[in-house]
Order: structure tokens, then sequence, then C-alpha cells
């Protein structure tokens, strides 16, 4: 484990970048995009909430839940 630490830590060194991300923090960011997919695709199915309001309660861009709608199967989302 010291060597991953020591590793990471002369990476930062390196690349003088504060804020690089290791492959856990990496998983967990990935994790939270496809979390946020999936409340988007059920808010679009099944609310009549417009793509803007969706985007504004997931906190995600409007062209990231008009993405979303536009991989769903016709009819499978309300018409916006």
């Amino acid at each position: 484990m010291t060597t991953i630490r020591t590793d990471t830590k002369e990476i930062k060194e390196i690349t003088k970048n504060p804020d690089h991300m290791g492959i856990y923090e990496q998983i967990l960011e990935m994790e939270k995009d496809e979390v946020k997919a999936k409340i988007v695709t059920n808010l679009l199915c099944d609310t009549d909430h417009s793509i803007q309001t969706i985007a504004k309660l997931v906190d995600v861009p409007v062209d990231f839940v008009i993405e979303i709608k536009n991989e769903l199967p016709a009819g499978a989302s309300n018409e916006f």
C-alpha cells in the first residue's frame, strides 16, 4: 500500500497536477454518471417535466438529457 501512495505522490509531483484521479475516483465518477443517466431516464419516462426542468433537477447539462432522450426507444418518453 505504501508503494501505491508513493507512486501517487510522485505522479502529482511530476505532473504538477494535485487533482489527479486514481482508478477508484474514476470508477466512482463513472458510476455517478450512470446513476444520473438512470434518473434522467426515469424522469423522461414517468413525468411530464420539460427537458430543462429535468436537467435542473438532476444537475446535468440540457444536452445530457437530450442525449438520453434520443437513446430511448420510440414512444418510451413523453413528448416535449
